[in-house]
This record gives C-alpha cells, sequence and structure tokens, in this order.
C-alpha cells in the first residue's frame, strides 16, 4: 500500500497517471471539428491488486468504528481505490470541461462509464446473485452512465443491453459513414450488436435487444472446474443456465454509514498533509510523473 501520492517521485498510482496522460491528450487535441477525438481510458480500478494510497483509505477510517460492521474485511481498502477512481474521473472530465472558454468542446462530447462485470472480493453485488467469474446476474449484469448531447439528464434506462450493442450504438451517435454509391450505412451489416441510441437518448423507451448469449464455455482450463461445461442464454425475462455457472452465494445488505449526533454524516479530512494528484494536474504535456503508462488509449 502506498503511503502517499508521490507524484514525481516514481511512485505513482496507476489512476492517478491514467488520469494526468488523458488530460494531457485532451489539452492538446486540436480544437478542430474535423479532428475528433475517442479515448478508451481502461483504470485498474477497483481491480486486485487491493491497492491505493493511504490519503484516500484514511478517508474511510468511519468503517473501523464499534457501530459498524463492514461487508468484508478488505471494505475500507476498497472503498479507498473507488474514492481514488472518482477522482481520476472528475480530474478527466475538468479537462474536458476547460478546454475552452466557451465550453464548446464539454457540450460536443458524449462519456460514457461502464464496467464489465460483477464485483469480487472486497466488491458487493448485493441484492443481485454471485459474483465475477459466474454465470449469475451478481457476475454478468453491470450498470454504468452515459452523459453527452442528446441523453436527457437524470433519465434512467433499464433496456436491455449488451457489451457488443456499444459500438453500433455510439456509431449511431457519431453518425457512422455512409457508402456514397448506396446512400446507406453498411458498416455494420452482419455484426451481432444493435444500436440502443434511441433507447438511451427517449426517442425510443424500448431495446431492441430481447435475448443474449451470456456465456457458452468448454471450460478446459478455463474460469469453472476444469472439464466443467457451463453456459446461460436469455429471451426476454427468461434465462437458461446449463452446467455449474459458479457459486451463487448473496453478498450481504452492506450497512449505511453511522450518522454523528444530531443526524449528520460525518465528512472525511482533507489531509492537507499529502500531496494530491489534483492538485498538480498536468503541469505540462513534457512532464511525465512515471516511467511507464499502464493503460491502453486511443
Amino acid at each position: 500500500m502506498l503511503a502517499l501520492c508521490e507524484i514525481e517521485g516514481g511512485n505513482c498510482y496507476s489512476a492517478h497517471e491514467i488520469a494526468w496522460k488523458a488530460a494531457n491528450i485532451i489539452r492538446t487535441h486540436p480544437q478542430d471539428p474535423e479532428a475528433p477525438l475517442f479515448m478508451y481510458m481502461a483504470l485498474q480500478s477497483v481491480h486486485t491488486p487491493l491497492e491505493a494510497p493511504q490519503m484516500y483509505v484514511d478517508k474511510y477510517d468511519w468503517m473501523k468504528s464499534t457501530n459498524y460492521t463492514p461487508v468484508n474485511e478488505n471494505r475500507q481498502l476498497y472503498g479507498g481505490m473507488v474514492d481514488a477512481l472518482d477522482e481520476a474521473v472528475a480530474n478527466v472530465t475538468k479537462a474536458l470541461v476547460s478546454k475552452d472558454s466557451d465550453g464548446t468542446f464539454w457540450n460536443n462530447t458524449l462519456v460514457v462509464f461502464t464496467t464489465d462485470n460483477g464485483g469480487v472480493g472486497a466488491g458487493n453485488n448485493y441484492p443481485l446473485r454471485g459474483r465475477k467469474a459466474t454465470l449469475w446476474e451478481g457476475g454478468t449484469r453491470a450498470v454504468g452512465f452515459i452523459r453527452g448531447p442528446g441523453v436527457p439528464a437524470n433519465s434512467t434506462s433499464l433496456a436491455m443491453m449488451h457489451a457488443v450493442d456499444w459500438m453500433p450504438t455510439l456509431l449511431a451517435a457519431a453518425g457512422p459513414p455512409i457508402n456514397a454509391t448506396t446512400e446507406k450505412d453498411d458498416s455494420l451489416d452482419g455484426i451481432d450488436g444493435l444500436n440502443l441510441w434511441p433507447a438511451l437518448t427517449g426517442a425510443n423507451t424500448s431495446s431492441p435487444r430481447s435475448e443474449f448469449v451470456y456465456n457458452i464455455e468448454p471450460n478446459e482450463g478455463g474460469v469453472h472446474a476444469k472439464g466443467m461445461k457451463c453456459g446461460a442464454v436469455r429471451v426476454n425475462c427468461f434465462k437458461l443456465i446449463k452446467g455449474d455457472p459458479g457459486s451463487g452465494t448473496y453478498d450481504p445488505k452492506p450497512q449505511p454509514r453511522p450518522a454523528c449526533k444530531g443526524g449528520e454524516t460525518p465528512q472525511p479530512d482533507d489531509h492537507p498533509q499529502c500531496v494530491r494528484c489534483s492538485d498538480q494536474l498536468a503541469p505540462a504535456p513534457s512532464i511525465r510523473p512515471c516511467s511507464t503508462y499502464n493503460f491502453f488509449l486511443c
């Protein structure tokens, strides 16, 4: 566990490093409508190994109080990792918002925040059953949010969506290439993904997807028992599981944070003695806080 964030000490937390690099890419990107930017930022949080700078973990010291029982022994450390992730997202958002003086860049930016599977270990999937590497809903159903032009603020969509639907959905939002000969888009013919942009923008409340395959895996050396075959499919509200889907236990319901006297919620200390990467965000594109970057961006 890192004691603090040493932005130029060669001991930098990956969430800080990735956000720093992403912010610099945004700030140096040309402000030209003919030069769009696509960025895929895969943060390592909140994946194993469970590590976070102590300044973030300390914010959750209240989990040690006698009137609070965490759902697992690593919950405080996990909370610190989530807190660092939140700060990284905030710093990248700040770079987008401050890209120009009138907010044109930010107002033309579509932001998608999503995950690839349910939690495991210090994570908690309550009230869903199972966890990562299982075929139960706790391992396969995930939440996310999308913000940008055309997306209604403060709205919620329960439309069925599979991960493969992101590509056609985002292409629909951006405007896919049109074939000059046929005058129609034929770039996505034959793919599995479906366009959910109308469902996410409120133009259509229903999803074009009514079924999908969770998994078909012979599992020879796979994530489940060796040689065990397992798979699952869903059609509308019906789900069929064949074989061993993995552990089907339920995580305990997380306990709310204890309230202070008078009903007020305790606020974490700011820890002013620690150096926060947000205070030194992207000082100059030529300065590298760490020697390597653990991310994929395009």
